[in-house]
């Protein structure tokens, strides 16, 4: 899946230095789901985990609040 996963990132033509991997968007994907609503056994389901204390493990840390910042940038389509 990770092979597969940067293949497709790459063929997408995604570009920069912090590009996020399979399991970051596996990670944030299952901590949206537990934010909405979705019980940790669910969430172990999906991500497929033997047990409950790894799906915590892989939501934790995606309570931290978001910051705005101001990048002077502006992306242009």
């Amino acid at each position: 899946m990770t092979r597969a996963f940067l293949d497709a990132r790459e063929a997408a033509g995604t570009k920069g230095a912090n590009r996020p991997s399979f399991h970051e968007i596996r990670s944030l994907g299952g901590a949206l789901l537990s934010e909405s609503g979705w019980a940790i056994e669910q969430g172990q389901g999906l991500m497929g985990h033997s047990s409950t204390s790894m799906t915590e493990h892989y939501l934790e840390g995606h309570d931290t609040p978001w910051q705005e910042v101001q990048t002077g940038s502006v992306l242009v389509r």
